[in-house]
């Protein structure tokens, strides 16, 4: 990087800095300084100031400003910076919008325009509605896309009401708006528009959503299209008419099972160099159509994380024919595209609608697995280390032991999970290929579960030398292991982790305490938590703050109550969460200041403990969490409120479900609301 750019980046962030510096901050002259930022030469600036803006207790101020820049900046950025911040600011700056139309320049109107779809609500559309007949036909093309971004019932009336223009590039926005609300069109409006070719591609792409099995023969048809956009957007319908199950999916089976060469090397064709969308709806289509050149582009997809169990389904329907043709695949490849064809073959090799290989093919597919358990090559340890979940067999426990041990993380957590697997089958092998594992080594921490529940003789001393690996995953693995050893030994070995120099370690050690008990159901580890209480760490101090909960011991009450005074919302938050497992209903006198905690956290574990041990003003109390700030607050008071069964929970919820415009808390609400209706 030369010397200038790294200078330019230095001068944006500290421009940047500057307006996040203006959160908060009164006065007029910050509208100014906001809109000079909104046309700084830098995105990161006029991304800072579009957030500061929307938060901003100067945002209506700042209105009539950001109406000028959308109507009269040639700046492009500001002008788009401004819009965006339109769409953040909502219902506020609609009217400022719809007035500005009256006065501003007329080649301007269209950005105005823009911005009512930004910042519009679905009673808006008919304002927008009467601007499609004006003179200026780029202010009518921005009122249809800007219909598109609002939605609703209005805008699907609107949109569809286009195709039937006379206007072409009003049927494309017309097509393109309903695309992006995924609306539900007839196919007797659409069939017109599959044969014109500005409207063909997204009008398959919206028969796909009609289901309709008429529609199947005319979109299979247009896979065979010789221009690439199109079958892919044919490859994507017949995908959602398929999902659309019923009559579709057998329509588009029967359709796959007789697709012609021309259409399978199109979807190959897409297969290999589609986007993502089409790519994965090519793969579906060539699965259904038990097409084996598609196994490689399968294996790739999956390679990359883009494939579903809806195609692997489809894959297992090919029966032990996709075995081979997986391992095939396997030996064209390298990496982790090698792996993944091991991994498949041996996953559908025992899938629903597979009978398992026998003779030949079982005795090679085993041989692969082994082979990739042993190799050099990490992804296909990790390959044939997942295989043996289904594959492994009692002489397998010893390859697993050793896979874990050499690693690297994710192959050694996957080796413990097929141990774990396999001890179900074969338990006294999985035992003895621990006997020589020396825990505080590497992959250490795989096998410490293991040797607490399979492992004989002194257990408690393998686990406690572990507590001494200069790895602090295999430290903590350790602690966990001993509480399923349990016992006072197991105790007193995971009190010493309490002091352990690394906070994640102790925390787990406090969170281990709290479960432990002796062999008449006592806790043995409140006097070590309660030391913890003091710990250096807030994370420690959290930890043993919900341990000492779990212990139901009295003398745990007190030091908890203590911690609600603490600075820290963490701890604090912790501490109400032990007190509600405690059960201790005094700490209601105070529960009012921690419903409106400004930390979210808190004020959900004050929900919670309301909910659960107050027994006078609890519906009272649960609706003041609907006024929260956090929308996560108000959306679990809702949640709680619905669980009550009362009439004073079902009118808190009705008078607030007009003032709530955060999308998941009005769900929650209106779900609360449907289940408390139902029980009166």
């Amino acid at each position: 990087m030369t010397r200038e750019l790294v200078a330019e980046d230095i001068g944006a962030e500290t421009r940047r800095r500057e307006v996040s510096a203006l959160r908060g901050v009164p006065g007029a002259e910050v509208v100014e300084k906001l809109v000079e930022a909104l046309g700084d030469v830098d995105w990161r600036v006029r991304k800072e100031a579009v957030q500061v803006g929307a938060a901003h207790p100067e945002r209506i101020s700042l209105i009539p400003r950001l109406v000028d820049l959308v109507a009269n900046t040639d700046n492009v950025g500001q002008r788009n910076a401004s819009l965006e911040l339109f769409g953040l600011l909502g219902e506020v700056a609609l009217e400022a919008l719809v007035d500005s139309m009256n006065h501003v320049p007329a080649n301007s109107r269209k950005f105005v325009v823009a911005a009512i779809g930004e910042a519009g609500r679905h009673e808006d559309v008919l304002v927008l509605e009467r601007m499609l007949t004006d003179d200026d036909p780029n202010v009518a093309a921005a009122a249809l896309e800007a219909i598109g971004r609002i939605g609703g019932a209005d805008a699907e009336r609107v949109l569809r009401g286009t195709l039937a223009s006379a206007d072409p590039f009003a049927r494309v926005a017309g097509l393109d708006g309903l695309e992006r609300l995924r609306a539900r069109v007839p196919f007797r409006e659409l069939e017109p528009h599959l044969h014109e070719r500005l409207t063909r591609k997204v009008a398959l792409q919206l028969a796909g959503r009609s289901g309709d099995v008429a529609a199947v023969p005319t979109v299979t048809e247009a896979l065979s299209d010789g221009v690439p956009h199109v079958a892919s957007a044919a490859a994507v319908a017949l995908t959602r008419l398929y999902d659309d199950g019923g009559a579709c999916a057998e329509a588009v089976l029967a359709e796959t099972e007789v697709l012609g060469a021309s259409a399978r090397e199109i979807l190959l064709s897409t297969l290999s160099h589609g986007d993502p969308v089409a790519r994965q709806a090519a793969c579906r289509l060539l699965v259904l159509a038990r097409e084996p050149k598609a196994v490689d582009g399968v294996v790739d997809l999956a390679a990359k994380d883009s494939i579903t169990a809806r195609e692997l389904m489809a894959l297992s329907r090919w029966g032990t024919d996709v075995v081979s043709l997986l391992l095939a695949a396997s030996d064209r490849h390298r990496g982790r595209v090698r792996g993944v064809a091991l991994e498949l073959a041996a996953y559908l090799a025992h899938g629903p609608d597979v009978a398992p290989p026998t003779g030949e093919l079982s005795d090679e597919l085993r041989r692969r697995i082994r082979e990739a358990v042993q190799s050099s090559d990490p992804d296909a340890r990790l390959a044939g280390v997942r295989s043996m979940l289904q594959w492994g067999e009692a002489e397998d426990a010893a390859l697993l032991t050793a896979a874990a041990k050499v690693g690297p993380g994710e192959v050694s957590r996957a080796a413990g999970q097929a141990l774990e697997a396999l001890a179900d089958r074969h338990q006294s092998a999985v035992r003895e290929s621990l006997v020589p594992v020396e825990l505080d080594g590497p992959g250490g921490a795989a096998l410490t579960s293991l040797v607490a529940k399979l492992a004989e003789g002194d257990v408690v001393g393998r686990l406690r030398a572990a507590l001494s690996s200069e790895d602090a995953e295999i430290r903590r693995s350790a602690v966990e292991a001993l509480a399923i050893v349990g016992g006072a030994d197991a105790a007193e070995a995971v009190g010493v982790a309490l002091t352990d120099e690394d906070p994640d370690v102790q925390a787990t050690a406090a969170q281990v305490l709290g479960r432990l008990r002796d062999a008449n159901g006592h806790s043995v580890g409140v006097d070590k938590l309660l030391v913890a209480l003091e710990a250096e760490d807030s994370t420690v101090r959290a930890a043993a703050a919900r341990a000492l909960g779990q212990t139901k011991e009295p003398r745990a009450e007190e030091p908890l109550r203590a911690l609600l005074d603490g600075e820290e919302p963490f701890v604090v938050g912790a501490a109400l969460e032990g007190l509600r497992l405690l059960g201790k209903p005094a700490v209601l006198e105070r529960i009012d200041a921690f419903l409106i905690h400004p930390d979210e956290e808190v004020a959900k574990q004050a929900l919670w403990l309301v909910s659960e041990i107050d027994t006078g003003m609890r519906i009272s109390r649960l609706a003041q969490g609907l006024g929260h700030a956090a929308w996560d607050v108000r959306q679990l008071a809702a949640m709680l409120l619905g669980e009550t069964r009362s009439e004073e929970a079902l009118a808190s919820l009705r008078a607030k479900l007009p003032e709530e415009d955060y999308d998941l808390v009005r769900d929650a609400i209106l779900d609360a609301i449907t289940v408390l209706e139902s029980t009166r």
